[in-house]
């Protein structure tokens, strides 16, 4: 018999012999809810990324930038709008942030 067979008769042991209102297994002790001072202070010092060049994307086809603008709607004909990636990136960006602010429902979209 291993090692591992030995704890887990052992474990299994102590749980048939625990009542329904004592917890069986140890209980973690309680984790700091806030971050250590060395922490805040390095997260304070960093500056902004050192390459300032803007970012670009290429789109080759037609098809191509539609999908990423979009449509916007149409009240003369009834369109309804569609939502392109440039849309949706900048919806990310403020889930992104309130989740960063510890918002429990960005959390959960994320």
């Amino acid at each position: 018999m291993t090692e591992t067979d030995a704890a887990a008769r052992r474990d299994h042991k102590e749980l048939e012999g625990a009542s329904a209102d004592t917890k069986p297994f140890p209980v973690r002790p309680e984790l700091p809810s806030h971050a250590p001072e060395h922490t805040e202070t390095r997260a304070a010092k960093l500056g902004q990324l050192a390459d300032a060049t803007p970012d670009t994307m290429t789109l080759h086809t037609k098809d191509a930038y539609r999908m990423f603008t979009g449509r916007p709607a149409d009240a003369k004909t009834k369109v309804p709008p569609i939502p392109g990636a440039k849309r949706f990136a900048a919806v990310l960006k403020s889930i992104w942030h309130l989740s960063a602010n510890d918002n429990p429902y960005a959390d959960w979209i994320l």
